[in-house]
């Protein structure tokens, strides 16, 4: 059995970080990190005892429009309404069909803590991952749901979550850049 803290909008290897520091036995666990923002594409290749992926987590294997704006902020959702975002001028990244590379990398046997702050894609890439079934290899969930930032209500958010928590996977909210400790450890 493989222990992996899949670390899904690495952004700066700052979730890298917090896992290492908070989570019990981190040491155990394989890191494995998804980022197509270019702004970060050095660091994450020079974060020691991880494998760093430059490609945007999707719902799909391909090309697509990938958004930049202020210091950090970036989404591949067209229309996302915080991070005074560049829609006239995208930038072509590498999309992965998380859900194929999933179930083509791991076993139902492994242990999968998945971490996804992926600005709002989320709302595209959890759905596919609960209706294909790929979300039962993961054993613990932590988001950051972007919301109101992606047009969509409470509602949208519940239904996920209650869908997700339904086949017995906790979910908890991610926030890497918090003071909080990670919940449920």
């Amino acid at each position: 059995m493989r222990k992996v803290f899949l670390d899904l909008g690495a952004h700066a290897a700052i979730s890298v970080k917090k896992f290492r520091e908070e989570y019990p036995n981190s040491s155990d666990y394989e890191i494995i990190s998804f980022e197509c923002n270019p702004r970060f594409i050095e660091v994450l290749q020079n974060t020691d005892g991880i494998t760093f992926h430059n490609k945007a987590v999707w719902i799909e294997d391909g090309i697509q429009n990938f958004y930049l704006g202020h210091a950090a902020s970036s989404s591949l959702i067209y229309g996302k309404t915080r991070g005074n975002l560049d829609f006239t001028n995208p930038i072509q990244v590498e999309s992965v069909d998380i859900s194929k590379w999933i179930t083509e990398n791991f076993s139902k046997d492994d242990y999968i803590i998945m971490k996804m702050d992926i600005e709002g894609a989320e709302y595209e890439v959890l759905p596919k991952m609960i209706e294909d079934g790929s979300i039962d290899y993961v054993n613990i969930v932590y988001a950051e749901f972007h919301g109101k930032k992606v047009h969509k209500e409470r509602e949208d958010t519940k239904k996920i979550r209650t869908a997700i928590r339904e086949r017995g996977i906790p979910v908890h909210h991610w926030d890497a850049q918090s003071k909080k400790r990670i919940v449920g450890v």
